[in-house]
């Protein structure tokens, strides 16, 4: 591996879905897309987001930051940086579609790098994330108390590589950063108004024990639509 390579984790790692559906709610095959967007491509777009923000989603503990950078009909949901287990609130406008990792991890070039230093290539970063998701050990997820099963045929890598700050100028002399992605997605369609309860479980590691490791667990309580209002009488 060439030197220069930043090896990045964060575990907001959700587990793309269940083969058998055990309801209407469930997850879609890997192969769908959401408005239009394909899962792989959206893999890139969720890393840009987590990585845009002032706040980092995954390290939110109870979410509050649950709206943060949210637009369009497709909200991004995270994990966690491995760290703690998150129970989480979140209200979600509906007919939203919902996407998550169970777990993931991307790897990228040394940000701002200069041209005359040596850097991955994009295969190379791709063969490296590769590594720890083969090496799934446990996925656990559930929504509303359905177990996703499953979930190992579900992994999702990102077409090709991508920049994970398209926001930041390019500066003469520097390498534009480059990353790659690769685990296991959920993409859940809108789910019907009223309050949801969504929980991750999941553990892999690098093929042969060496290398990354991530153990994460999760959970999102989501009111969809408006919470209901009580008059007191």
């Amino acid at each position: 591996m060439r030197a220069g390579l930043v090896a990045c984790l964060l575990a907001t790692g959700a587990a793309i879905t269940a083969g058998a559906s055990t309801g209407d709610d469930m997850p879609v095959p890997f192969e769908a897309a959401a408005d239009g967007i394909d899962q792989a491509s959206l893999t890139a777009t969720w890393w840009q987001w987590a990585l845009s923000l002032p706040l980092e989603p995954y390290m939110d503990r109870d979410g509050h930051l649950c709206a943060l950078g949210q637009e369009g009909p497709v909200w991004f949901l995270a994990g966690t940086d491995g760290t703690f287990n998150a129970t989480r609130q979140c209200q979600v406008p509906p007919g939203t579609y919902l996407f998550l990792p169970v777990v993931n991890r991307y790897a990228a070039t040394e940000l701002s790098a200069k041209k005359e230093s040596t850097q991955p290539t994009c295969e190379e970063l791709q063969k490296l994330i590769a590594m720890s998701a083969d090496g799934l050990v446990r996925s656990r997820v559930t929504l509303d108390g359905k177990q996703i099963k499953n979930i190992a045929a579900y992994r999702v890598q990102s077409p090709g590589c991508f920049d994970p700050y398209p926001g930041l100028p390019r500066m003469e002399g520097k390498y534009p950063p480059l990353a790659a992605s690769d685990g296991y997605w959920l993409l859940i369609p809108p789910l019907p108004a009223g309050q949801h309860v969504l929980d991750v479980d999941a553990h892999y590691r690098a093929a042969g024990g060496k290398g990354f490791e991530t153990v994460q667990r999760f959970g999102y309580t989501l009111q969809v639509g408006a919470a209901p209002q009580y008059v007191a009488r």
